[in-house]
């Protein structure tokens, strides 16, 4: 490789500047894919302003995938708890930082729509809600039933969907053209995403304590 082609390489790895208030999302150059890329964890979501892939690792939890393609804009967001809905592995109450689902699907669309995206133009896909693991299967499911609901309740239909089954999920989203890549983790031999997703789900307890 050339001096002039190593300094191209390089400078086609400078990760373009994240969006204001997205300074704390994991983003990195995803070299099997020749792309920039965010991965967002439990209660995270992120609006894409450049040609970047979004990307996530679903347990019980559910991604929904939004799209302006006309805009050019697009987003994702990964989250457990639907709603301030009472006790869930021992989670009570609200989260302050706004984590539910509810919550940060608002602030999804509301980040999408600041930037010029439009409501009657934006295009859903819903995945995961994974009936793994004994202690989350319920909630999956709860989550599947709110996040299909509230898109309903808006007019909204998921132009695309995969959701529940025993399998958790890797997810793969092409902002630019809103095609995803799901696959099944068939032979997860550990209780990883478990532990994270509990972990996760005592963080918004622990949060509500503190508030």
């Amino acid at each position: 490789m050339t001096r002039e082609e190593t300094g191209a390489s390089v400078a086609r790895r400078q990760l373009p500047e994240a969006p204001a208030g997205f300074g704390h999302i994991r983003r990195y150059w995803d070299k099997p894919h020749e792309a920039f890329a965010a991965k967002l964890l439990p209660g995270e979501f992120y609006v894409t302003l450049n040609d970047e892939l979004l990307t996530t690792v679903l347990g019980a939890g559910v991604a929904v995938c939004v799209r302006d393609a006309d805009a050019g804009l697009a987003g994702m967001l990964h989250f457990l708890l639907p709603q301030e809905e009472g006790a869930v592995l021992g989670v009570a109450g609200g989260d302050p930082r706004g984590r539910y689902g509810d919550q940060v699907m608002s602030r999804l669309l509301d980040n999408l729509l600041k930037h010029g995206a439009r409501a009657d133009r934006l295009e859903f896909k819903v995945f995961g809600g994974a009936q793994a693991f004994a202690e989350t299967a319920d909630l999956a499911r709860r989550t599947i039933a709110f996040t299909q609901g509230w898109l309903r309740d808006r007019g909204h239909r998921a132009a695309a969907e995969d959701l529940g089954g025993p399998f958790p999920r890797k997810l793969i989203y092409h902002p630019t053209s809103g095609l995803t890549r799901v696959k099944k983790l068939r032979e997860l031999d550990n209780d990883t995403l478990a532990r994270r997703d509990r972990d996760h789900l005592r963080s918004l307890s622990s949060g509500r304590r503190r508030g």
